[in-house]
């Protein structure tokens, strides 16, 4: 300011001249001089090909999953697990993978395996935009799988994945909890999660929700699994042993 008044006489800057450095600091946090100079625009939406971008429509119908992936934390600048966490819309049916790190090479296998974990026949896959989710891979594997919908949350929506979001914290942070789970243990974290967690989230959703699943809608079940007879309201108890629900497998080339 002071070069502008000595050398090229510009008479303007004569009061702006003898001002400190802390002064143009202080005039620049103020609320006029930033609502004067400081432009402000809305993110722009990118256009991607992958997916559609709308809530699910389920209709009452199962088979309609809603996934989405929870960070174990970081610690001296090390990044933690992951966990996948999978449930369907209707029967609420519910399973939780843990993977190494959010990328293609990890997370492509683990769905795979959690969607042919399903009881019925996955019609819709819906996820937010994260790009561990929303690539091309994933599409071909969903094509593979014969998945006919794949669905991504929309801009400023929040709601659009609510569900697995509210089961994020309630299932989630309650068994797992926010410290920090080093990446070199995520095999026995999976393997906990594949093989005591999920079956204790599905105790009896098998066959008390696939009574209510349309009979084209489902899976082959194996022998020595017989679905209860068909009819409104809850299976009776029974005494009996009744068979472990069938988990995820395990599917991890890339934690070994």
């Amino acid at each position: 300011m002071r070069r502008m008044l000595e050398e090229y006489g510009d008479e303007r800057f004569e009061r702006l001249a003898g001002m400190s450095n802390g002064q143009f600091y202080d005039l620049r946090k103020s609320t006029t001089y930033q609502r004067r100079r400081t432009t402000f625009k809305k993110t722009r939406a990118t256009a991607v090909s992958v997916g559609e971008r709308r809530k699910p429509r389920p209709k009452g119908r199962p088979g309609f999953l809603r996934v989405d992936t929870v960070h174990q934390g970081d610690k001296d600048g090390e990044k933690g697990v992951y966990h996948v966490n999978f449930v369907d819309e209707v029967t609420q049916w519910e399973h939780v993978a843990t993977v190494r790190a959010i990328s293609e090479r990890c997370l492509v296998p683990v769905l795979k395996e959690l969607i042919e974990a399903c009881p019925f026949k996955v019609r819709g896959f819906h996820a937010d935009n994260g790009s561990g989710y929303i690539n091309h891979r994933v599409v071909e594997m969903l094509k593979g799988l014969h998945v006919p919908e794949f669905t991504r949350s929309r801009a400023r929506r929040s709601d659009d994945n609510a569900l697995v979001e509210s089961k994020n914290g309630n299932v989630i942070r309650r068994h797992f909890g926010y410290r920090h789970i080093p990446r070199l243990f995520a095999s026995e974290v999976n393997a906990f999660a594949r093989d005591t967690l999920s079956p204790f989230l599905n105790p009896q959703r098998r066959r008390d929700d696939l009574r209510l699943v349309p009979q084209d809608l489902r899976c082959q079940v194996s022998e020595g699994d017989p679905l209860p007879a068909q009819g409104p309201g809850p299976s009776p108890r029974s005494a009996t042993a009744q068979p472990a629900p069938r988990a995820a497998s395990a599917a991890t080339p890339c934690w070994q």
